[in-house]
């Protein structure tokens, strides 16, 4: 009989439903040695890195929904299809992660970074992304409904074919003074983009878009005008453009 092999995380569990706590660690695919490496780098070296140090790992097809990731530092993970539904991960820091498929429901990304990540075809409904920054993300096909952005940056990033779309949380979705920025937006999904509040409570920033929408725009619909796609230019174009352009139809 093949024996089960031991759970890699199993000492950062606790209570009785398990929940992980990798806040202030650094989660990797790669051996020990470069990860000390990079941990060096990154100007972490000063800790003991038997307490900070969780390596040679993968969390593909893993439970962790409501895990605590606050200040971690994801690097060079295979995360495929992993379970982190409402888990909390404020500053933590991604890089090369493969969330490709994963369930991110309602999680809590505020002030994150991530680098060259793939959350393509992710379930990031209701997810809160405050501050976050993603630079040359892929988020291709991902779900994006309810997605707060205020202040968020997004550089470089696929974005084709994702749903933007505001759902339950209705006028409590919120993209103030967010930026897309050289982002491929190219079959994006905004169903009633009018209810999305772009505005207060950050006065004198509007969300901006420099991206790549396409020839005819991305997919948008409001009650008030079904066509707000044909209106909305290529490239360069700030909400308060295309707000004017949906509200002239």
């Amino acid at each position: 009989m093949r024996e089960r092999c031991a759970d890699p995380l199993a000492s950062f569990r606790s209570g009785p439903e398990g929940i992980i706590d990798l806040s202030e660690k650094l989660i990797t695919g790669v051996a020990r040695r470069d990860a000390l490496k990079y941990l060096a780098q990154d100007g972490g070296g000063r800790a003991e890195p038997s307490e900070v140090l969780v390596t040679g790992v993968t969390l593909r097809d893993a439970d962790l929904r409501r895990a605590r990731l606050t200040l971690a530092r994801l690097l060079d993970l295979d995360a495929q299809r992993v379970r982190l539904d409402g888990a909390t991960a404020i500053e933590a820091r991604l890089s090369r992660v493969n969330l490709a498929g994963a369930s991110l429901r309602q999680t809590n990304f505020q002030a994150v970074l991530a680098r060259d990540c793939d959350f393509s075809s992710a379930d990031l409904v209701g997810a809160r992304w405050y501050g976050g920054t993603a630079i040359r993300c892929s988020f291709a096909g991902a779900e994006l409904v309810d997605l707060g952005a205020d202040r968020a940056v997004f550089l470089d990033c696929d974005l084709q074919g994702v749903d933007l779309s505001v759902g339950e949380l209705g006028a409590r979705v919120t993209m103030t003074g967010a930026q897309f920025l050289r982002c491929d937006l190219r079959w994006s999904r905004w169903e009633d983009p009018a209810r999305i509040r772009w505005g207060p409570p950050d006065p004198g920033r509007s969300t901006y878009f420099w991206s790549r929408l396409g020839s005819s725009g991305a997919t948008a619909t409001s009650a008030g005008n079904s066509s707000m796609a044909r209106t909305v230019p290529a490239f360069a174009c700030s909400h308060r453009r295309l707000r004017r352009a949906s509200q002239s139809g």
